[in-house]
């Protein structure tokens, strides 16, 4: 049985779900700390927005049985929302899983073939890290608190996503990447790695004007969102495509 984060909030196959606005915060605060005690009054403002009710305790108590037995009823064992005294954890455990943890382990994989010079191992590793993602991670859940974590793994699926870019130009396959790249540069203006990975991938596929023209809308875009000029690697890039140093 897997508990999906890396999109919107999965039991199992999805076909049972969490409906309860709460009992859906709560779980999700849970798995984002995932074989960690969260402490009662860390789910309490989580699931409150820092103003809970004077009630806020039994009310919590009340939300733990009802998602239990959601869990019990979805096929996942008793014991994976373990009671602790200083709080509550969702076990992650054989046969219990969560694929943010999985991304995790195969983004590891990739980099460590990347570091070992094994890129079409790390490229298999990094598409099968990202193939994990359903979505924004817990989409649709508006709480602070799992709208700051949820951030964070969305920034890690970025990262993971401009490594692999880099190993598959590194590969010869910038064809392969151009589709890709221009929706998530339109989408990511800011992030320039991705903006120098579209210009290599435009320039391997004989585009060079077209390369230069990307690097010259970043720089405005650089300039009148944040008054400031582009980074070193952006630069190093359109000076590579000026001079054919990026054949």
């Amino acid at each position: 049985m897997r508990f999906g984060i890396l999109g919107p909030l999965q039991l199992g196959d999805g076909s049972t779900t969490v409906t309860a606005a709460r009992e859906r915060t709560l779980l999700a605060v849970l798995l984002l700390n995932a074989n960690r005690v969260v402490a009662v009054d860390e789910l309490v403002d989580a699931v409150w927005d820092d103003d809970p009710p004077s009630t806020a305790r039994g009310q919590l108590q009340s939300c733990v049985s009802r998602l239990r037995r959601t869990l019990v009823g979805a096929g996942f064992p008793p014991d994976v929302l373990v009671t602790d005294p200083a709080g509550y954890l969702v076990r992650i455990d054989p046969p219990v899983s969560l694929d943010a943890a999985e991304f995790a382990g195969s983004v590891d994989e990739a980099r460590l073939a990347v570091a070992e010079g094994r890129l079409e191992d790390a490229a298999r590793a990094f598409r099968s890290a990202l193939a994990l993602w359903r979505g924004p991670a817990l989409a649709a859940i508006t709480a602070p608190a799992v709208r700051r974590g949820a951030a964070i793994l969305d920034e890690q699926r970025m990262q993971a996503l401009e490594d692999s870019f880099e190993v598959e130009l590194k590969l010869g396959r910038a064809g392969d990447l151009l589709a890709e790249l221009t929706e998530l540069v339109a989408r990511h203006p800011l992030r320039e790695r991705l903006r120098s990975q579209l210009m290599l991938a435009l320039r391997a596929n004989g585009r060079p004007a077209e390369a230069l023209e990307v690097y010259r809308a970043g720089r405005q875009i650089l300039a009148d969102q944040l008054g400031i000029e582009p980074g070193p690697r952006l630069r190093e890039t359109h000076r590579k495509i000026l001079t054919g140093e990026a054949e």
